[in-house]
């Protein structure tokens, strides 16, 4: 997804009028309105806005992407605002990322809540951050450590494996499908599909494509997304069908159903990944986390 185009889509859903937002932005109209179609072609096709002569208004989907990236952009901020104190001297915080799905395992909320108790001389700053974001500012240095689930494969970061959550068949509950007895890729052949993003889950991406491929079935994906909220949200409008991982509670939201496939298999990795540098605080913390894992 193009980021940069995200402040433009957040003006427009505020203003409600391309030329007031356009204004306030001091830009055209018509530069805007292309910025915001890119967006919309980054997002697979999706359509953000309803335009009228009066004025334009957020379609569901828009309403749903403009709350997922209220926080990320918030955090992005943030972290942008650290790093900047960091390289003026002002910033001894340990900044640790994490991806909203990690604190889900209470063993991790445990983790984090001991090392605290235990090192109380350590000011651990937590940012809430999808996981592409983590891998972006773990790369700039604005975080010392990420629990997120895109790999930095780059020299001079440690990983550590956590867990691995299995993608499943998610369907709206009022779905023909969704109570049909041993579910098949087959079952979802001619179905529209609400994907993953591949730019930012490359290895996800790949297998599920794969398996289409394998069991001969073509996937129709009709948008993409790289937020487990989003592509409830527009599965829950009935826009398609799509793969996610199992709800905070392990029973699926209101109104969907989650069920695992006999022929399909696919997860989503969750990992620790953090800055190689001599600073013994984040030794601490990989240490507090790495012994806290289930074995």
């Amino acid at each position: 997804m193009l980021i940069r185009h995200l402040p433009y889509f957040v003006v427009a859903a505020e203003e409600q009028n391309l030329a007031k937002a356009a204004d306030r932005l001091g830009m055209s109209a018509s530069a805007l309105t292309r910025r915001i179609q890119n967006l919309e072609y980054e997002l697979g096709g999706v359509q953000l806005f309803d335009r009228r002569p009066s004025g334009i208004s957020l379609t569901a989907a828009g309403r749903a992407f403009l709350e997922d990236i209220e926080a990320p952009l918030g955090a992005l901020d943030r972290a942008a605002r650290r790093a900047e104190r960091l390289t003026k001297g002002d910033a001894n915080a340990l900044r640790l990322g994490y991806n909203p799905i990690s604190l889900r395992q209470e063993f991790l909320r445990e983790a984090l809540a001991s090392f605290c108790e235990a090192h109380p001389d350590i000011q651990l700053d937590l940012v809430p951050m999808v996981s592409q974001f983590q891998a972006d500012a773990l790369r700039s240095g604005a975080l010392d450590a990420g629990i997120l689930s895109v790999p930095v494969n780059e020299e001079g970061f440690g990983v550590e494996a956590i867990e691995d959550f299995p993608m499943l068949l998610t369907l709206n509950s009022s779905h023909p499908k969704a109570h049909k007895p041993d579910l098949s890729l087959a079952d979802l052949d001619g179905e529209k599909l609400v994907g993953i993003t591949r730019k930012w889950f490359p290895g996800v991406y790949d297998s599920i494509a794969a398996q289409f491929e394998s069991a001969g079935i073509e996937q129709q994906i009709v948008c993409e997304t790289h937020c487990d909220a989003t592509m409830a949200r527009l599965i829950g409008l009935g826009v398609g069908v799509g793969f996610a991982t199992p709800t905070d509670s392990g029973t699926p939201t209101d109104g969907l159903e989650q069920r695992v496939m006999e022929d399909f298999s696919a997860s989503l990795p969750l990992m620790l990944i953090w800055r190689e540098r001599r600073d013994g605080r984040i030794g601490k913390l990989v240490r507090a986390i790495g012994d806290s894992l289930p074995h």
